[in-house]
């Protein structure tokens, strides 16, 4: 099996190339697959030279091929949240590059093939944003966009699934982008993610954009939308990530509530099937036992609290926060260090033997006040500016995702994984075109109705 899902995806990625290069707009339906199925740990040990990964040589490439159109890009880049999300990266790719500067001044042995691997990584950015604000001209393009990735995603999340019952899955991509040595890695399933938090993370942005997606012009039909729904559930669930968990919920529910009457129809069969799952699906334990989802769920929220108070790795989370606040409030914290950070989440585990757990904690403790600050102001814009769009347009889709995004930032650290950032920019961006072309459709009934305004009289 290993072998046959590495050959397809070495074919598929040097014919993705080709396809890429003829025709530039064909990365639309092209760069998810290869991005979100990559087998990390494969390509590792039979390209041990190389500093990068073969899905991140196909975004460079079509990082160039998009410069290209650099002109179109600053013509049609969306001058409201598509933009800001855009902003959002940028400031968040400076952030990343700072903090690992002032970690090399504080650590000059640890050389530059760190920051400079880093800084490439982070480059998956932008492409997402890039491609949809040139190539996708028309609501057919959206589609096209929309399911390739809702097509990645889903076999994305049955690799997750798969991995909580076969050894090949870990063979294949050893759970991460990086060696992992974490032993919870072989008990909490993430497949091709880079860990639980990030599987959470973006099991509950595609559920929200799923429905997003089936509530306006059907981008994506319902019965792939439910089957995306049934694995991210089960992804989170087997991956133990009680923030993807909540934030998944809180991105559903917020879209039933919030969606227009005329699109809830939409929203019924992935919740139901969602929902047939959650109650009737078992896994066996033992030869004897069983466990069901909602057993599962359980457990893992019970673990948090025992006797009435923190426990497990919630405890141990809250106990980094009162760490790193008293390193600050005790005067451990330098001048140079409150403005210019302790060298990012690097820096972090150097000096606490833990990053900070916290989305928005974090950047001030790793970037320093300042760029923390900025990060902090960023996206309290891009939530005001969702918020607007979805009253202007009766969508939620784009404002709930801004929320999910900060919903997993309380306990995780969303934006140092460039993987959830490219996810979010992506489907902030799909989902901002789509509307784009909805507002100028209902302009253009709108005058097909009332005629053109009449011409004022000279004089």
């Amino acid at each position: 099996m290993a072998s046959f899902y590495v050959a397809a995806y070495l074919l598929f990625w040097v014919t993705a190339v080709i396809l890429t290069v003829l025709r530039r707009s064909r990365m639309i339906f092209l760069m998810w697959p290869i991005v979100l199925l990559y087998p990390y740990a494969w390509v590792r040990s039979q390209f041990p030279f190389l500093p990068l990964g073969l899905h991140d040589l196909y975004v460079f490439s079509c990082m160039a091929l998009l410069l290209v159109d650099l002109s179109k890009i600053r013509r049609v880049l969306d001058p409201g949240v598509m933009r800001l999300t855009l902003v959002l990266l940028l400031v968040t790719m400076v952030a990343h590059a700072w903090g690992l500067m002032v970690l090399l001044i504080n650590h000059p042995s640890l050389g530059w093939t760190l920051p400079l691997i880093n800084f490439a990584a982070d480059m998956r950015f932008l492409p997402p944003v890039f491609m949809v604000a040139v190539y996708v001209d028309s609501i057919e393009k959206a589609r096209v966009a929309s399911r390739s990735f809702v097509f990645a995603i889903i076999v994305g999340f049955s690799l997750v699934v798969a991995d909580g019952y076969s050894p090949v899955i870990y063979d294949l991509f050893n759970h991460t982008a990086y060696q992992s040595r974490w032993q919870d890695h072989m008990r909490r399933a993430v497949g091709g993610f880079s860990g639980p938090w990030e599987v959470g993370a973006i099991a509950a942005m595609s559920a929200t954009a799923g429905l997003a997606m089936i509530g306006r012009r059907r981008l994506a039909s319902q019965t792939p939308v439910a089957v995306l729904f049934i694995l991210s559930f089960l992804g989170t669930t087997l991956s133990l990530s009680r923030t993807g968990l909540v934030s998944w919920v809180l991105g559903v529910f917020g879209m039933g509530v919030f969606s227009p009457w005329k699109s809830r129809w939409r929203l019924v069969l992935p919740m139901v099937a969602t929902a047939v799952v959650l109650l009737s699906l078992r896994f066996g334990q033992s030869e004897w036992e069983s466990v069901s989802v909602v057993d599962i769920i359980e457990t893992r929220f019970e673990t948090a609290f025992v006797g009435g108070h923190l426990a497990g790795s919630a405890k141990k989370r809250v106990s980094i926060w009162d760490q790193q606040w008293d390193w600050i409030s005790t005067g451990q914290y330098s001048t140079s260090e409150l403005w210019l950070g302790v060298g990012g989440l690097e820096g972090s585990v150097l000096n606490f033997r833990a990053s900070s757990h916290s989305g928005f904690f974090g950047p001030f403790l790793y970037y320093g006040l300042p760029l923390g600050l900025l990060l902090q102001i960023v996206l309290g814009i891009l939530l005001v500016k969702a918020v607007q769009l979805g009253t202007r347009t009766h969508s939620p889709g784009i404002p709930l995702l801004v929320v999910v995004m900060l919903s997993t930032m309380i306990s995780g650290e969303f934006l140092t994984s460039n993987l959830s950032a490219a996810v979010f920019a992506f489907l902030i961006a799909l989902l901002a075109r789509v509307e784009s072309f909805h507002l100028e459709q209902g302009a253009i009934r709108s005058i097909a109705v009332k005629g053109p305004r009449p011409a004022a009289l000279p004089g």
